[in-house]
């Protein structure tokens, strides 16, 4: 499922969306690009597909990607 989830994000990046992330997060350098109502969208498919406690045992930790995050 996992695996699956990380495929249909990355098909709806925006590039131009990504690039315009990248200026206004400084530092933040594996951003998808992906707008908000397409996530909001996605998120209704994936409850309606599977159960919500298959999906938080897939965790938002899990999909994000690695960054240099600076605290």
């Amino acid at each position: 499922m996992k695996l699956e989830i990380e495929k249909e994000l990355l098909n709806m990046q925006d590039k131009k969306y990504k690039e315009f992330q990248k200026g206004i997060c400084p530092g933040a350098e594996e951003i998808i690009g992906i707008r908000i109502p397409m996530l909001r969208n996605y998120a209704k498919e994936l409850l309606k597909k599977y159960d919500f406690i298959q999906l938080m045992a897939v965790s938002y930790t899990h999909l994000t990607l690695p960054t240099n995050s600076r605290v």
